[in-house]
């Protein structure tokens, strides 16, 4: 036994105390929103539904849209070599350091 006693570690009431029923919540129905973040919500629906372009509008963001995605891909890959570059410079280092000795 780790010191509890039966009737507590077993889930009934310690000491013979019994609990109250449940009271009801008297708290609000209706949870209130923010309203900077309705009011963003709000124009953000309205933006969606009134930004009917032409189709030329439509594919320059597409063609945004597609550049944006392909620069990201670019700086990944220059990320990589760099990074590839930095651990091969540093394998050199280490197997010359050990050549010296």
């Amino acid at each position: 036994m780790s010191g509890v006693p039966e009737a507590a570690s077993s889930g009934r009431h310690f000491g013979g105390a019994a609990s109250s029923p449940a009271v009801p919540s008297q708290g609000r129905e209706v949870k209130r929103v923010n309203p900077k973040r309705a009011a963003k919500l709000a124009a953000r629906a309205a933006a969606k539904v009134s930004s009917r372009s032409t189709a030329s509008q439509e594919a320059l963001r597409l063609e945004l849209e597609s550049r944006k995605a392909e620069a990201v891909d670019d700086r990944r890959a220059r990320r990589r070599e760099a990074a590839d570059h930095k651990h091969e410079v540093a394998r050199r280092k280490r197997i010359e350091r050990r050549r010296d000795r």
